[in-house]
C-alpha cells in the first residue's frame, strides 16, 4: 500500500519488529507538559471530580424530585446525562489506565475526546435544570419544595464538574507535545 491505513487497525503500522523479533512500539509519543502540574496530581484531580460528577448525578436519580417522575423534558435530558457522564468516564479510564507517556492512537482515543464529551455532559445538565425549572414554574413544587432545590443544587454541581473537566482538559492536556519536542524536565516518564 503507497500510504498508511485507517481504521480500526491503523495504530498497528506503528509497531516494528526488532532484531529479536519482538513488536516494538516506533510511533509518536505524547508526554504530559508537567510544568504545571504533576501528571500523579491531575490524574487524581480528575478521577475526583469525574467521581463527584457521577455521585450528584445519582444522588438525583434517586430523590423524588418533582418532574423526575413523569415529566419527559426532565427525564430525557436527565438519561441523556448519564450517557453523556458515562462516555467521559470511559474516555478518564482510558487516559488514566495509559498512564505518562501516551502512544499517538492512545492520546487519540482518549484526550482529544474528553472536551467534547464533558462539554456534552454540562450542557446536558443544564438543560435539565432548565426542564426542572419550567415544570417548578408551569406545575409548583407540590409538598416537595426541599427536593426540587436539592435537584437544581446537585445538578448545577454536576454541571460545574463537567465545565472544570473541559477546562482542566483544554488546559494541560492540549499542551502535550511529542516527547522529541520537549525538555527531560517537562515530563516524568515510567
Amino acid at each position: 500500500m503507497a500510504g498508511k491505513k485507517k481504521g480500526r487497525r491503523a495504530h498497528l503500522d506503528a509497531f516494528k519488529k526488532n532484531e529479536k523479533g519482538e513488536y516494538i512500539y516506533t510511533g509518536k509519543q505524547y508526554a504530559f507538559d508537567e510544568t504545571n502540574i504533576k501528571w500523579k496530581t491531575a490524574a487524581i484531580r480528575l478521577g475526583a471530580v469525574w467521581t463527584a460528577m457521577m455521585a450528584a448525578m445519582i444522588a438525583n436519580g434517586c430523590i423524588p424530585a418533582p418532574g423526575m417522575a413523569n415529566c419527559f423534558y426532565v427525564l430525557l435530558p436527565y438519561a441523556a446525562q448519564v450517557v453523556a457522564a458515562a462516555s467521559l468516564g470511559t474516555a478518564l479510564f482510558a487516559l488514566l489506565s495509559a498512564g505518562n507517556p501516551l502512544r499517538e492512537y492512545q492520546y487519540e482515543a482518549a484526550v482529544k475526546k474528553i472536551p467534547m464529551r464533558s462539554q456534552l455532559t454540562a450542557a446536558f445538565a443544564g438543560v435539565n435544570m432548565l426542564g426542572e425549572m419550567i415544570y417548578l414554574v408551569r406545575n409548583g413544587a407540590e409538598s416537595a419544595a426541599g427536593m426540587a432545590v436539592l435537584f437544581l443544587v446537585l445538578e448545577t454541581m454536576a454541571c460545574l464538574c463537567a465545565l472544570w473537566i473541559y477546562r482542566f482538559s483544554k488546559n494541560w492536556f492540549l499542551q502535550v507535545s511529542p516527547i522529541d519536542n520537549l525538555s527531560k524536565k517537562q515530563y516524568n516518564c515510567k
